[in-house]
């Protein structure tokens, strides 16, 4: 049987296909409402903060990945402490030269989600299912509208043209019906 966190994700996953347009303008609005709060604590400043979903996900995915490799290479901090001191080490110690970061915030979904507008849910590594048109906005880094036809943005012709041709690259594995073996 199904454990309490399938579950959980099949009746998300199940839903989000019906009220994707929905959830993607929650998560959005969740976004805008964005903060990071400095508490005084014992001997120290507590930070407490919500980013939004996707920058969130990306920085966590980050500190894990990197404290992991300090630790792998012995440093010898807890990874929780690595993942402090990383968190704090950019705006402190500044390194402009290694800014922006390029981050891989792992997002899975189907061919017919990405290029057909599909309503199949996409799974964010570290998260779990978002809406399908939030994951296609991920990728687009733009708001896409549900009528993507040029003659309705008359006054954005040349704007969606340089966007298009600048769509970032997706890498692409597709896995054969009924086999687990990946084809390009």
């Amino acid at each position: 049987g199904m454990g309490p966190k399938q579950i959980s994700e099949t009746v998300t996953q199940y839903t989000l296909q019906f009220e994707s347009h929905t959830k993607s303008y929650r998560i959005k609005e969740a976004g805008t409402d964005r903060y990071l709060h400095f508490t005084k604590d014992h001997d120290c400043i507590r930070v407490n903060g919500k980013l939004p979903l996707a920058a969130g996900t990306a920085l966590q995915q980050h500190l894990r990945q990197e404290s992991r490799r300090l630790r792998q290479h012995g440093d010898p901090r807890t990874r929780t402490q690595l993942q402090a001191d990383l968190f704090t080490a950019y705006p402190i110690a500044g390194h402009p030269d290694k800014l922006p970061l390029a981050l891989n915030i792992k997002l899975v979904m189907t061919d017919k989600t990405l290029f057909l507008g599909d309503r199949t849910p996409a799974y964010l590594e570290g998260y779990g299912y978002i809406p399908a048109q939030h994951a296609r906005e991920l990728i687009a880094g733009a708001e896409i509208r549900n009528e993507n036809y040029f003659h309705h943005y008359p006054d954005a012709h040349d704007d969606l043209a340089a966007r298009i041709e600048t769509f970032p690259d997706i890498q692409r594995l597709y896995t054969a019906p009924g086999d687990s073996e990946l084809i390009a």
